[in-house]
C-alpha cells in the first residue's frame, strides 16, 4: 500500500521537474522578449506591456 507521505513527496518532485522543464524556460524567453522590446520604438510599448503582464502571471 502507498504511504500518503510518499505520495505527497512524489507529487512534489513531479511538480518541481515540470516547472524546470516547462515554466522556467518559458519565463526565460519572456524576459528576453521584454528586454528586446524595451529597446525598440514606442510602437512596441503595447507589446512590451503585455509581455510583462504575461511574465508576471506565469511567475
Amino acid at each position: 500500500m502507498v504511504n500518503l507521505h510518499n505520495l505527497i513527496t512524489m507529487a512534489g518532485i513531479v511538480l518541481d521537474e515540470k516547472k524546470k522543464r516547462e515554466i522556467d524556460p518559458t519565463l526565460t524567453v519572456l524576459r528576453v522578449c521584454v528586454l528586446n522590446s524595451a529597446n525598440k520604438s514606442d510602437e512596441k510599448e503595447y507589446a512590451n506591456k503585455k509581455l510583462k503582464e504575461l511574465a508576471g502571471t506565469i511567475k
